[in-house]
């Protein structure tokens, strides 16, 4: 039997996309109507047409429920589906799930994503980007291993002109943010020191009002904000400015805890699972070693939940009070501060946010002159 192919399923996708564009809101619904009148055709294509196994029930009853759905194509529709599920997976630090999707379909490293969501619990408001590419995506990601991978299959199919100007895009001010958070971690630790009631008891941080508002007034000041990886410098920074000025323990573990909790809420899936190594967190950090890829804490849990900076922070594992510096005892402290031979915790993780940094600076030198020399021919 032949199926009859609705001549709008031969053109090329790029012009589908800009054909939309010119019409009507009469001539667009006519086109829609026009497209879903041809939908149980386009499902029975055979390998040649546009037909793809995963285009099951539920996505037929998704477009039947919008009405508003743009002009139906069922290539185009698969090709948006993959789109975004490959965009999820690179937010989710799924490396080998995201390359693997690129691979069946290469062309996807040229599309846009008008607008992608990332849930990371039930009930998160999600963080949302708006027109990315999947490179760009990653490269907002920090995650090395990903973004390295898909450029390079852009400069091979595409040449290195189209990952330039991608990665121009995505950083059309430079890839290091401008603003900095140190006068809010310097705050935050005047208004701890002045709180004497802060304690941590039966897992429940007892603090003031006015330190719970100080706590609050930080996770709004973060919100909307594209998580910039110096946050992470600027607060261990002030960390150190102002750990004299804490009373006690009780204050630095609760700075930790509630502080750095707030800020892991922010992080990319990559840098929590690079902070949260458990196989070998100092090699990580060094950058010895690949990072395991592990979304759990060693108990089990996922570390993205609704409790994230409430109670406990999950750096390396760490829960409840954390293990790793802010547990330290204060003379410990003080002799890992001032030694360079044996360096403290944060200074391993100032060490990957600086490579993670020097990461993106060399990639920029590189795509900023490939732009100059093909910009002076």
């Amino acid at each position: 039997m032949t199926v009859t192919r609705f001549e709008l399923e031969l053109l090329p996708d790029t012009l589908l996309f800009e054909i939309i564009n010119y019409l009507s809101p009469a001539d667009a619904a006519f086109l829609i109507m026009a497209c879903k009148a041809t939908f149980q055709q386009a499902r029975n294509l055979d390998n040649e047409g546009f037909f793809a196994p995963n285009f099951d029930k539920d996505d037929i009853d998704l477009i039947k429920s919008k009405s508003s759905f743009s002009f139906f194509n069922s290539h185009i529709f698969i090709m948006q589906k993959n789109l975004k599920q490959a965009g999820l997976c690179i937010l989710k630090g799924k490396k080998d799930e995201a390359l693997e999707l690129i691979s069946w379909d290469p062309g996807l490293l040229l599309h846009v994503i008008p607008t992608i969501t990332l849930k990371k619990y039930p009930g998160h408001i999600g963080e949302t980007q708006i027109n990315r590419t999947l490179y760009q995506l990653a490269l907002g990601t920090y995650d090395d291993e990903l973004y390295e991978a898909i450029g390079k299959q852009i400069e091979s199919l595409y040449g290195h002109k189209v990952k330039a100007e991608q990665f121009s895009a995505r950083f059309p001010e430079g890839f290091m943010g401008k603003k900095t958070y140190r006068f809010l971690f310097a705050s935050l630790i005047k208004t701890m020191a002045a709180d004497l009631t802060i304690d941590f008891i039966n897992d429940e941080n007892i603090m003031n009002d006015v330190t719970r508002e100080a706590l609050e007034d930080l996770e709004k000041d973060l919100e909307g904000e594209h998580f910039d990886i110096q946050i992470i410098t600027d607060f261990i920074d002030a960390y150190e400015c102002g750990f004299d000025e804490f009373k006690n323990d009780n204050q630095r573990n609760l700075y930790w805890r509630c502080g750095f909790g707030k800020l892991e809420s922010f992080m990319s899936y990559f840098v929590m699972m690079a902070l949260n190594e458990q196989k070998d967190f100092f090699g990580v950090m060094k950058g010895e070693n690949k990072i395991t890829r592990s979304t759990r804490l060693s108990n089990g849990v996922e570390f993205f939940n609704q409790e994230l900076g409430i109670s406990h922070y999950t750096l390396a594992g760490g829960a409840s009070g954390g293990r790793l510096m802010s547990a330290m005892p204060v003379d410990v402290v003080r002799r890992q501060l001032a030694s360079s031979s044996w360096p403290s915790s944060w200074r391993r993780i100032e060490n990957f946010v600086f490579r993670a940094q020097k990461n993106l600076y060399d990639l920029s030198s590189n795509c900023n002159n490939q732009h100059t020399l093909t910009t002076r021919k």
